[in-house]
């Protein structure tokens, strides 16, 4: 199981880290952007489920062929 701990970020209170899994979140109304390497996404992305009813749209980087 994956524990993550977020802080809110000092320059704004929509930003969040998790320095532990190296994952930034960025939050705007009930859409959330995460930023980090694929294990911590993936972890993120387990967690979350299990809490919430979420989508998940796509994703973007060099590993991706296509973003949604």
């Amino acid at each position: 199981m994956i524990c993550i701990r977020f802080k809110r970020g000092k320059p704004t209170p929509c930003i969040f880290e998790c320095s532990t899994k190296d994952l930034r979140v960025v939050v705007h109304g009930d859409d959330f952007r995460v930023l980090g390497n694929e294990k911590g996404l993936n972890g993120f992305r387990h967690k979350i489920s299990d809490m919430f009813t979420v989508t998940f749209p796509g994703k973007v980087g060099p590993s991706t062929k296509e973003a949604e």
